[in-house]
């Protein structure tokens, strides 16, 4: 879904010609300034070249838009529509809305425990080459643990629900894997009761859900391993064999009912990689990018965590975005046990005060665009320089010279293979070689 850019620019140029030599100086810019020396170095595959088109030309001229000229001031303001990639880092906003109100819709009546499922580091090789293996994994370990341990006696004795969405990054965009999971603190018996946790703060002894993650998740990815690449499980089997030593960290946070600035913060990242375009600065001048993470390390007790800025290289930069773009199809938010629509409407039919919290519904397209552009029934478009109502609003095609300038004649698209040839990309994904194996150059360790 294509929407409007939230930012305005205001400028004098033409409509025909809109913002044609302005800098942009945000994550687009990063890529179409360096997205050919980067498919020269990294070679990625055709969906991560896609991506890389997508956020060059979203919200710029390229896309189209609208115009509001002000008749007092003379100003223009411009709002460009973006690209509806859904890992885009600079629009889909309007998805994470709805994405946050039907999960809002969906939860009961009950409290619910946020618990975070995290893999070694040490593996983030074998995720890199095996991304949607491991991705997918994460997820069955996660529920295995949770209904496995609920299910005993000794704990719940009950079938609870979950719902989780992976995060493959840190703060600092670093390759951190882990799933953010909203377990229900209770769940449903076989009788079809509903059963509280014997413990009032956890599901079951911090101890045994690290050590049956641990254990459902290498028995899972050995079995996967030497049943799709035997050769290259007998290359990492020391890996993982390194892994059964240490022990695995999986984060309980106490129950709460309030689970709202949890949903909020789940939806942030449920549409786009793990930053946000407001915490990108390219500087084109000097060629480096600034990053603003949040500073976990030098975090004091019971305080927000302190901001910092990192300096990076730009090709380091677009490595460190890129490698959190998921494969193409993949599911990073799913359900589980009595969080999914029909054992949820087993549960209405046979325990009625089981339901969806009141209040909650998906917002219409005619409230999502009030939202988008601030309006309300009495309210009208001001013009952000002089804030005269007196404005008028032009819709702009997509400027073809534009695209052409910055983005198409910049780069034709071309194969890693062909890349030193000058030679255009075939359209067939067959001919792009996949991402290599080998693990990354020391100084690109360091620098991610």
């Amino acid at each position: 879904m294509c929407k409007l850019s939230e930012q305005n620019h205001s400028t004098p140029h033409d409509v025909d010609h809109p913002e044609s030599e302005r800098q942009f100086s945000d994550i687009g810019a990063l890529f179409r300034v360096h997205k050919e020396a980067y498919i020269d170095l990294y070679r990625p595959q055709k969906h991560e070249i896609k991506f890389i088109k997508d956020v060059s030309k979203c919200k710029t001229p390229a896309m189209g838009g609208i115009v509001i000229s002000c008749k007092s001031c003379k100003n223009m303001t411009y709002l460009y529509k973006s690209c509806g990639n859904s890992q885009c880092p600079k629009c889909q906003s309007i998805k994470r809305i709805q994405w946050q109100d039907k999960l809002a819709s969906k939860m009961l009546k009950c409290p619910y425990q946020h618990i975070i499922f995290t893999i070694p580091h040490e593996l983030n090789y074998i995720a890199k080459g095996h991304p949607k293996l491991v991705y997918g994994i994460l997820f069955k370990a996660a529920w295995a643990t949770i209904e496995q341990l609920a299910k005993d006696q000794s704990n719940m004795g009950g079938t609870p629900g979950m719902t989780a969405v992976l995060h493959t990054f840190g703060s600092d965009l670093k390759h951190h894997i882990h799933l953010h999971s909203l377990v229900t603190f209770g769940g449903v018996s076989k009788e079809g009761k509903w059963v509280y946790p014997k413990r009032k703060n956890k599901i079951a002894p911090y101890r045994k859900i690290c050590s049956a993650f641990k254990a459902n998740f290498i028995k899972e990815l050995e079995r996967q391993l030497r049943q799709c690449d035997p050769a290259y499980f007998d290359k990492v089997k020391g890996l993982i064999n390194g892994t059964k030593e240490i022990r695995w960290c999986v984060h309980n946070t106490p129950p709460t009912a309030h689970t709202k600035v949890i949903e909020e913060y789940l939806g942030r990242y449920v549409c786009r990689v793990g930053v946000s375009n407001k915490k990108i600065q390219y500087d084109e001048k000097n060629h480096i990018v600034k990053m603003q993470y949040n500073d976990y390390k030098n975090q004091k007790q019971n305080e927000a965590a302190p901001k910092a800025i990192k300096i990076l290289e730009p090709l380091v930069a677009m490595r460190q975005i890129m490698i959190h773009v998921l494969p193409p199809n993949f599911q990073k938010v799913r359900s589980y046990g009595i969080m999914t629509k029909i054992k949820a409407d087993k549960i209405k039919k046979s325990i009625p005060e089981l339901i969806k919290e009141n209040g909650h519904t998906i917002r219409t397209c005619f409230q999502i665009i009030k939202a988008l552009l601030q309006l309300t029934e009495e309210e009208t478009i001001k013009c952000v320089q002089c804030q005269s109502t007196q404005c008028d609003i032009q819709e702009i095609k997509p400027n073809e010279e534009w695209y052409n300038r910055h983005i198409r004649q910049e780069s034709r698209n071309k194969s890693p293979a062909e890349a030193s040839k000058k030679v255009s990309i075939p359209q067939s994904a067959s001919t792009r070689p996949r991402i290599s194996m080998n693990p990354l150059k020391e100084n690109e360790v360091k620098s991610l």
